[in-house]
């Protein structure tokens, strides 16, 4: 911890932080579960939007990964749960889609996997010393698709003035989170880190600025709220 001069600052940031942090990604990676159940009771999509789903796939097996090549288990165990969760979420709501959509959750899911994989096996075989910039690289990219997942109903948040479409709870969950991942990788000196990290706060105050301004009486459905696809 090269910003850590003394015993009680790299026991805080390099231990209690990362471990709020992991405790929040697995608040956020348990968040769409209610709704998620709601399609397999009502065996329905409904007005539910697939892509925040798909996208935690993805997103769990490239920060997992770049967690086991860091040898930093509060990057790869939140992350394990995330993917998991992420599989079961899609493979739920895959059963109910469409064809077309179905043929879309594939893609996204075997392309960006596939990637994720070659990625790794570059990084953990051939890269070396570069491998964990590779693998960075790849996290970051990712994560920033799905941080603005949710974002897709901002635009009608807008044009209507309704913010029922934004979840509060997952909107401050994705704050703090961010907060804490980012000063974690601050202190590691980790732009892989903190970057994207730092992106997801500014998503999620924005949310939390339109839920403020444009607050209607329902705004805790976590189906709507949640998975509301922009219009």
């Amino acid at each position: 911890m090269a910003s850590c001069q003394t015993q009680t600052c790299a026991l805080l940031v390099g231990h209690v932080v990362p471990f709020l942090g992991a405790i929040t990604a697995t608040m956020i990676s348990y968040a769409p579960y209610a709704a998620v159940q709601k399609v397999s009771y009502e065996r329905s999509l409904g007005d539910t939007n697939t892509f925040p789903l798909v996208m935690m796939v993805p997103n769990g097996l490239t920060w997992m990964l770049y967690g086991l090549l860091l040898k930093d288990y509060y990057l790869f165990v939140p992350n394990l749960i995330g993917y998991l969760f992420g599989v079961y979420y899609t493979l739920v709501a895959y059963r109910f889609c469409t064809n077309k959509q179905q043929d879309e959750i594939t893609k996204i899911v075997m392309g960006s996997c596939g990637v994720v994989f070659a990625g790794a096996m570059l990084a953990f075989i051939s890269f070396g010393p570069n491998g964990p910039s590779l693998m960075g690289f790849l996290c970051t990219s990712i994560v920033l698709i799905f941080f603005a997942a949710p974002l897709s109903s901002i635009g009608t948040v807008l044009k209507t003035k309704d913010a029922s479409s934004i979840n509060g709870p997952l909107a401050t969950a994705t704050l703090i989170n961010g907060l804490l991942w980012a000063l974690y990788g601050f202190a590691l000196s980790n732009a892989f880190i903190y970057l994207p990290n730092v992106c997801g706060v500014i998503f999620a105050v924005a949310q939390l600025v339109l839920l403020r301004i444009f607050t209607q009486k329902d705004l805790s459905s976590p189906r709507e709220a949640l998975l509301r696809p922009a219009d």
